[in-house]
């Protein structure tokens, strides 16, 4: 068959057309996968070729290579790493190689891509050991082409690039100096080699990872730093962009070797946030937010460890400079803008918002400064918009002391007040709302000093404004909520009285006919969801009013025509937000929605059976999760309703937030219904089995189903013994693949992922033995020699300094309680364990109480 065409057949708009060639390729594919990948390879490689066929034959190939999915990487590295055809194999190398050096830039371009996604599977094997080596002797040959010399470059920097992305460095690692020095080499070609320089410092971006042993010493640092430097202000406007961009990333990887280059930076990111193209500013901006970032999380870490932070304190010393350059952007705002916007002015009001926070109190005087300057220019709508934001931006939580802001904050809710309700300009009354809700996150006091007229004006805007302004405006609501929701248990609280209007303007802001735009339906059905967790116990008669009118509209949904994608995707918005807002009813009023509850379970498994996406499914079943902790044992007459369309989403592993709120309904079930669960538990555990034994199953989903066990456990008692030997030996492995894990310091995902499993797998331990033991069923622990398996792996948790927190060892400890509780025959064994005596010493003197009380009980049982 003719490749080209069948390339070019594959991406017809005629679908029979498309269709035919997908087949066809795939049919050539699987019948011989090694000449497959060698024809794609020679079709890239072919010079007679149309570029765009060319491209598209290695992109094709690149996917045989790599994907996203782990699982699918995995799965396509083994069958090339099976392919027994050297000849095919060495074919495929070659041509890619014979590509780089091909004038057509798309064809050279995407050749790279393909052998850095081919060098991620030979390299681990030993194979292609002389690619590095190739590649940087086309880097170093004079003689070399500019193309091979350029594609060689970028090559290079995708392998660096694919290799950190995968966790793979260690296949580079030892040949990374030699790379860094032929990429610093191609920075510093003639400026006339425009390509092989912005190829040179785009691979430095993707290799500043393998970096490391280069920054700790300061000869090889500064000259790297000094020759990104020399580019920063080169007449090429791609090689300046990719420069600050490799800035931001030293400064994220490298920020503690800064200090000596700290002015050139300086001077550096000034000069082009207030003189350069779009582009190189906005790099120049994020290279102060990457700061910013950075000396936050230092000094949050320095407080919680209470130790000197290790922040440079670089925004402090840089506020009297940096800060009037950000606040100037601010007034580079463009006709149109919305939140979507993303330019000088946007980007510098995030950077300010993280400076606010890296500087505390530091950055007042400046933004005051600049807007009493610019708030009270009724000629220019841009002042006004720039000095409302800047405020805005001071307003965080985590920022300035809200007491040194709060005479600022009441001073400021009158102007911003006017504004809102007031300018002529729509973005200046959407960022005076914005800030008004802020305003009201930050300062209790505030908001209920100007509670009237701060809902009077929230009032107007839903109901008359456009959507971006209301949609800020059921913000300011939101907030006004949450201000008083320690509130909530008493009788009454000054809400009272706009609770009702509230709540109206809310349901009405979300029946607009432009309630989809600006996300105007999201904010006020969320606002609401705030409102029923704060109002008095007074007012809870009014959001049980509102029940009728949430199920109409959820109701009518199921009749609306959704012929196309948007219409599929409003709807499933419609309804996601609709069950969230009766889940927020039902957690408040408990048992008293009983009255609804036909009517809602009717609704909610109506949304699971003709739902399009995950999103509304989730919602569903989170609503049906809290009706059945508030109904308790009468949630019992819906399940065999419910079961089929909970055993489906415990089966959808790869929808991972869909397959996890599945797995906590069966929790909240199991604590209502207790021994009632008994019937389904069968089709539960096997489902849950089924899944924790799948290699595609997303490993966050892993401890959430071994609390589950657990759940079940405490709900049957000792008819969870049929479930024993299947569980028990899961839950093993689980524990033995935690202790396996490879984690270092700098993976936090990882770190928490490996202490939610440890902690999952603890209090499922106990939960089990807790539940055995109700039914006198404990012995079960002792004679499957699970009692051992279970103290080795306590004694192993607690010795991993890196994954170990106060909460995991109280964790052990309780665990340790619970076999000496249940099983009194270990108890002298457990006295001479000397780890034990230590973890419940800690414990003991622990700040938190509860901690402490774990650690009084158990230490009562085993000694």
């Amino acid at each position: 068959m003719d490749v080209t065409q069948l390339l070019l057949n594959a991406q017809s708009a005629d679908f029979h057309l498309r269709y035919e060639a997908e087949q066809s390729l795939k049919q050539l594919e699987e019948n011989n996968f090694p000449t497959f990948a060698a024809s794609l390879a020679a079709e890239l490689a072919n010079q007679n070729k149309p570029p765009p066929v060319r491209q598209l034959a290695g992109l094709v190939l690149k996917n045989k290579f790599d994907a996203r999915s782990t699982i699918r990487r995995e799965e396509l590295a083994k069958r090339w790493a099976a392919v027994e055809d050297n000849e095919s194999r060495n074919k495929v190398k070659a041509l890619l190689l014979q590509t780089l050096a091909s004038e057509v830039q798309e064809a050279r371009h995407t050749a790279a891509q393909v052998i850095a996604a081919l060098a991620l599977i030979e390299l681990p094997l030993g194979l292609w050991n002389e690619l590095v080596e190739s590649l940087l002797g086309y880097v170093v040959n004079q003689n070399s082409s500019d193309e091979l010399r350029e594609s060689s470059i970028m090559t290079l920097g995708y392998m660096c690039e694919t290799a950190a992305q995968n966790g793979e460095m260690d296949i580079l690692s030892q040949r990374s100096s030699q790379i860094l020095t032929a990429v610093v080499r191609g920075i510093e070609e003639p400026e006339e080699k425009s390509n092989i320089r912005f190829a040179a410092i785009s691979a430095l971006v993707n290799a500043i990872d393998f970096a490391k042993a280069n920054f700790e010493s300061e000869t090889e640092r500064t000259y790297i730093m000094n020759t990104v430097c020399k580019v920063a202000s080169v007449s090429d406007e791609r090689i300046r962009m990719v420069a600050f961009e490799c800035f931001v990333k030293i400064a994220e990887y490298y920020y503690s070797h800064l200090d000596a280059y700290m002015n050139i930076l300086f001077q550096l990111t000034v000069n082009a946030i207030t003189n350069d193209v779009e582009s190189v500013a906005l790099q120049a901006i994020e290279f102060w937010t990457t700061i910013s970032e950075e000396e936050i999380y230092r000094n949050q870490e320095a407080e919680e460890l209470n130790k000197k932070s290790s922040s440079m304190n670089y925004i402090v010393q840089a506020l009297p400079y940096l800060c009037p350059v950000l606040l100037r952007c601010l007034l580079l705002q463009e006709e149109e803008q919305d939140e979507d916007s993303w330019n000088r002015a946007t980007a510098s009001g995030t950077c300010l918002t993280l400076v606010a926070q890296a500087s505390k109190d530091a950055v007042v005087p400046f933004v005051i400064q600049f807007v009493q300057e610019h708030i009270g220019n009724d000629s220019d709508w841009r002042s006004r918009e720039a000095a409302t934001l800047a405020f805005g931006c001071i307003l965080e939580p985590d920022g300035p002391s809200p007491q040194g802001l709060e005479p600022l904050v009441t001073e400021a809710v009158p102007i911003l007040l006017n504004l809102l309700t007031r300018d002529s300009n729509v973005i200046v009354r959407d960022t005076s709302a914005w800030t008004l809700g802020r305003v009201c996150s930050l300062s209790k006091e505030a908001t209920k000093r100007y509670l009237q007229p701060l809902t009077e004006a929230a009032f107007n805007a839903l109901e008359r404004d456009e959507p971006r302004v209301a949609s800020n405006a059921a913000w300011i609501f939101l907030n006004i909520a949450e201000s008083f929701e320690e509130d909530h248990d008493k009788l009454n609280n000054e809400l009272d009285i706009y609770v009702e209007k509230i709540m109206s303007s809310l349901f009405h802001a979300a029946a607009r006919e432009d309630a989809s735009e600006h996300h105007l339906q999201v904010s006020s059905y969320e606002a609401f969801a705030s409102l029923v967790h704060s109002v008095s116990i007074s007012c809870q008669s009014l959001i049980f009013q509102s029940i009728p009118l949430l199920l109409s509209r959820l109701e009518a949904t199921f009749q609306m025509e959704a012929n196309n994608t948007e219409a599929r995707n409003e709807q499933a918005e419609t309804q996601g937000l609709i069950c969230a807002s009766l889940q927020a009813i039902i957690q408040r009023l408990r048992h008293d929605v009983a009255e609804y509850s036909d009517r809602m379970m009717q609704a909610f498994l109506f949304v699971l059976s003709s739902g399009s996406s995950s999103s509304e499914h989730e919602d569903a079943l989170l609503a049906i999760g809290s009706l059945a902790d508030a109904l308790g044992e009468d949630f019992n007459k819906y399940m065999s309703h419910f079961a089929p369309f909970l055993s489906v989403s415990l089966r959808n592993w790869d929808q991972v937030d869909l397959c996890k709120v599945a797995v906590g309904v069966v929790s909240d079930i199991c604590r209502s219904l207790e021994l009632g669960i008994l019937p389904y538990a069968d089709d539960i555990v096997m489902y849950l089995l089924g899944a924790l034994s799948s290699p595609e199953l997303d490993r966050t989903v892993k401890p959430p189903i071994i609390t589950c066990f657990g759940d079940i456990a405490l709900a049957i008692s000792g008819k969870f013994e049929r479930y024993f030997s299947h569980v028990m030996p899961i839950l093993q492995q689980a524990a033995q693949a935690s202790l396996a894990v490879h984690v270092t310091e700098d993976d936090f995902d990882t770190q928490d992922w490996v202490l939610e499993l440890r902690e999952s797998i603890l209090q499922t331990c106990t939960s089990i033995i807790q539940g055995l033991k109700t039914d006198n069923r404990q012995d079960l622990i002792i004679s499957g020699r699970h009692s051992e398996w279970i103290l080795q792996f306590c004694e192993r948790v607690i010795q991993d300094k890196l994954c170990c927190t106060e909460k995991l060892i109280a964790a052990v400890v309780g665990v340790v309680g619970d076999i000496a509780s249940a099983l009194e025959s270990l108890r002298p064994t457990l006295k001479q364990l000397p780890w034990i005596q230590q973890m419940i010493d800690q414990c003991s003197k622990s700040p938190d109480k509860d901690i402490q009380n774990v650690a009084v009980w158990a230490k009562g049982i085993v000694y």
